[in-house]
This record gives structure tokens, sequence and C-alpha cells, in this order.
């Protein structure tokens, strides 16, 4: 049984790529932020991609500090 409901009604607002990159970013920014509040160090896994360097950038920049960083290779 589907436990999801995808709706893409139009909102009314179009966005162009530069507004739509700007948004995602905010987004993302927001996300690494509420998931930084920890009671004990963070720590980042990096994959090596893109998406994690992006993350661990934002991590940096909310933290102010450094962070710790993981990575694993075969």
């Amino acid at each position: 049984k589907e436990y999801w409901d995808l709706s893409f009604a139009k909102t009314g607002k179009q966005l162009t790529g530069k507004d739509a990159e700007q948004e995602l970013i905010e987004v993302v920014r927001k996300s690494v932020r509420d998931n930084m509040i920890s009671d004990v160090p963070v720590g980042v896994l990096l994959s090596g991609g893109g998406d994690s360097t992006a993350l661990i950038s934002f991590a940096v920049e909310q933290a102010g500090k450094d962070n710790r960083t993981f990575t694993h290779g075969f």
C-alpha cells in the first residue's frame, strides 16, 4: 500500500534558475543547521561527492569551528 501522496500542483510561483539555486541552498543550509543540534560532537561521513562536500561546508559554516570528518576506501 502506498504510504505517500505526492502533489505537484502549480503554486503560481515561477522561479528563475538563480532563484531556485538560492532556495535550494537555503533549504539545505537550514537542514544542516537543524541537524547540528547535539549534546555531543557531530561527525560527517564523506563519500567524496559534491553532496557531502556541500554538507560539510554548511556544517563548518554553522559550527564556526572544525568538524570531524570520516571517509572509507576499499
